[in-house]
């Protein structure tokens, strides 16, 4: 690739991190309603993205695997028979976060010797923003793999175009900037690794060269065991070059093959057994019992009707349909079995490996999230087919700029659905693909700045500020876009040095010493796994499960209204599990119940003091404090609180009411208004607007507001009054 289409991919690149990745509210000059999709940088979802990045978190911090104090991970408290925390996700994904980890922790360390409020714990910005440039510099490098392999059988032009296509007309543009902690934008750059290493070495007769390419299967298959449908692609690979000479499968290369197959399959399992053994440890068994209990109820449910169903579903659904919501990649299935441009030896074992990932998303996977992300690692054989049907475009220049025109017009079509994605249109849709495609013309008219996806850096850059930049504007608008810059520059020209194999170091060029560095890497992670995940002690186990059941039976006397007795569990539980923010926050909330604001507080300070950012501990502190009176300090708790969650309604008009008594009615006014722009059905800020409106002598805008909160049942004191006031005016303003 010569330096100019390398310099354009990574502009192409650079320019939608800018654009798409969205940095959050990190300080208040940012309007907080204009954070939108609810991910951001320093939002990670306590599913997948925490259930990949815990195994590195909590291996390198508490020197263990036990995810039980982990902040934002939503099965803390979901316990195994072995005693540890649920965790069906993998390790290979915090293995490669690992020197960019490393990078953040040091830059914590610095901020915080500068006497900045930066934690070295693992969850503050310089981490989170060190594992989302992480995710964008496997991307570009995956890219940069992309083309190799395509240029092995098309034009270097034609490469160029279908790998950009794949990827910027696919679902894989929003995991790589948007929900970037998520595995699919790395496992798009392996399965990359593992089809170059395949095509390189698979006509070898080296043993050593095909226990390479299992190497790279088995990482593959620890990021997400989905990719195992690769192994297809091997096994298909030996069957059709035995059907295509059949003289020497009968004179004994089949022994051979299968020696060589033997060796492949011993490096898989090589790579594997880290992840093997640290879900035997955690979840008592070598595979995620999840993995399996979901798979076996599938299956025991499947039948024709709901085999089509799911086929419809991948292809044809006006939600996440390939036909619809990824065109490239539906083309480049069927540019797959296209007769010329690429060997059939090829295009055969490939298809057997899209059909094997088929089985598995026909028999227990169903997309829940953007587009249909279980179909991801199938993209780099998409790139091959949409390679193939390019090469015949080229061939003619009025059908080259038709395919480039079609191809602009599906990657602008990925970039309008994007920008809607849980902005305009909630994430579950049925019809998101058909509903956002048909709003484009009222979203260029009429709302052309959620263009922009949220707080991006172009965005933040062009809002109006007067307060000076303080540490949080250098981590987020200098250094976070400055280091995604420079993976993209050291990727670039790494590319440019290594592409030659004289450039590269002796150990490199020789498989063996390869193969033994990956081995001696994985049997010390499984040591390092076996000295963070001993098995648990049954005094160990008895108390966790006893923790979990006064937890769960507190929760139910809460329900009830049975404060006290609800209380007594949560001081058990907490007595049993002191390091936990859990039982605190709720002994906190069954003080704030009884009014008793103080022992509410001390309990919401434990909370803070080991998880600061606590949206709900923040929240409920705030509130205590602007009942109390204490309106300087409930401003800067309930500010924080909203950083924590911008969508929090109740934050937004507790915050206005602290305004409002400290005589600052403009900006309660904006507090209040951002209550009801989140929930229009939200009766209480209406009424708070109507009290405002009224203190304010709007008395136009203080009956439609009082109207909107008597339609929505609140009552009380305030109301009565305002009533009062206005009577007879809100029940002529209603008609």
């Amino acid at each position: 690739m010569s330096k100019k289409l390398l310099f354009l991919l990574g502009s192409i690149f650079y320019l939608a991190f800018l654009l798409l990745t969205p940095l959050g509210v990190f300080n208040d000059w940012i309007p907080p309603l204009s954070h939108t999709g609810y991910y951001s940088v320093t939002t990670v979802d306590g599913g997948d993205d925490t259930g990949y990045y815990s195994y590195l978190r909590s291996a390198f911090f508490d020197g263990d695997l036990d995810f039980i104090d982990e902040r934002h991970y939503a099965h803390s408290e979901r316990f195994n028979d072995t005693g540890y925390v649920f965790n069906n996700w993998q390790l290979g994904q915090g293995i490669l976060y690992l020197p960019f980890f490393l990078i953040a922790h040091f830059l914590a360390k610095l901020y915080g010797a500068m006497g900045y409020p930066v934690a070295s714990d693992g969850y503050s910005v310089p981490y989170y923003m060190g594992t989302a440039i992480a995710t964008g510099t496997y991307l570009f490098l995956g890219l940069l793999l992309v083309i190799e392999i395509l240029k092995k059988f098309f034009s270097g032009r034609v490469a160029w175009v279908a790998s950009l296509a794949i990827w910027l007309g696919s679902p894989i543009l929003y995991y790589t900037f948007i929900r970037s902690r998520m595995a699919h934008a790395t496992e798009f750059s392996l399965a990359a690794l593992f089809i170059l290493v395949w095509l390189h070495y698979r006509e070898s007769e080296k043993i050593s060269h095909h226990a390479l390419i299992g190497a790279c299967l088995g990482f593959l298959c620890l990021v997400r065991l989905i990719n195992i449908c690769f192994l297809v692609l091997y096994a298909g690979d030996i069957l059709v070059r035995w059907m295509s000479n059949r003289q020497r499968f009968l004179e004994g290369g089949w022994c051979d093959d299968c020696w060589r197959a033997a060796c492949f399959a011993g490096m898989f399992l090589v790579l594997m057994l880290p992840q093997f053994y640290a879900w035997n440890q955690l979840n008592g068994f070598i595979i995620s019992p999840y993995l399996l209990k979901t798979a076996a109820g599938q299956t025991q449910s499947a039948s024709l009707m709901v085999t089509l169903e799911k086929g419809y579903k991948i292809f044809l659904s006006p939600q996440w349909g390939l036909v619809f919501a990824a065109p490239l990649w539906f083309l480049g299935l069927g540019g797959l079995f296209m007769k010329r441009d690429f060997p059939k030896d090829i295009r055969l074992p490939a298809l057997l490996s899209l059909a094997g990932l088929l089985v598995i998303l026909l028999s227990f996977i169903e997309s829940d999230a953007y587009g249909n992300r279980y179909f991801i690692p199938a993209g780099v054989l998409c790139a091959l087919g949409l390679g193939a049907l390019l090469q015949i475009c080229e061939r003619s220049k009025p059908a080259w700029r038709s395919a480039i025109i079609f191809v602009f017009a599906c990657v602008l079509a990925q970039y309008f659905m994007i920008a809607q994605y849980k902005v305009t249109l909630p994430f579950n849709h049925s019809e998101f693909t058909l509903k956002a495609l048909s709003a484009v013309p009222t979203l260029l008219s009429e709302y052309p700045e959620k263009l922009l996806r949220s707080t991006n850096l172009i965005y933040l850059l062009s809002l109006d500020r007067n307060a000076p930049w303080d540490y949080r504007d250098i981590l987020f608008l200098v250094l976070f876009p400055l280091g995604q810059l420079a993976s993209v520059l050291i990727i670039a020209a790494g590319y440019f040095y290594f592409t030659g194999k004289e450039n590269l170091p002796a150990w490199a060029s020789d498989p063996k010493k390869v193969l033994a560095g990956i081995t001696a890497t994985s049997l010390l992670l499984c040591g390092a796994v076996g000295f963070t995940a001993p098995s648990m002690y049954e005094e160990a186990i008895e108390s966790r499960q006893n923790y979990k059941k006064l937890l769960g039976e507190g929760v139910g006397l809460l329900s009830q209204g049975r404060v006290e007795e609800a209380r007594e569990k949560f001081v058990k539980a907490s007595n049993l599990m002191p390091r936990l923010w859990n039982p605190n926050y709720k002994i906190g909330v069954t003080w704030s119940i009884r009014q008793n604001l103080e022992e509410a507080n001390k309990y919401y300070e434990k909370v803070l003091k080991v998880y600061p950012n606590h949206p709900y501990a923040l929240f409920g502190y705030g509130n205590n404090l602007k009942m109390a009176g204490k309106w300087v300090e409930s401003e800067q708790m309930l500010k924080s609180a909203i950083r924590a969650w911008p969508l929090n309604k109740q934050a937004y008009d507790a915050l206005g009411q602290v305004y409002v008594s400290r005589g600052k009615l403009k900006d309660a006014l904006e507090m209040l208004n951002n209550s009801v722009m989140i929930d229009p059905a939200y009766g209480p800020g209406h009424a708070n607007l109507a009290v405002v409106y009224t203190m304010m002598k709007e008395e136009a805008r203080a009956v439609n507001h009082l109207n909107t909160a008597l339609r929505l049942g609140v009552k009380g004191p305030a109301i009565d009054n305002l009533v009062a006031l206005y009577s007879p005016k809100p029940a002529n303003a209603s008609q």
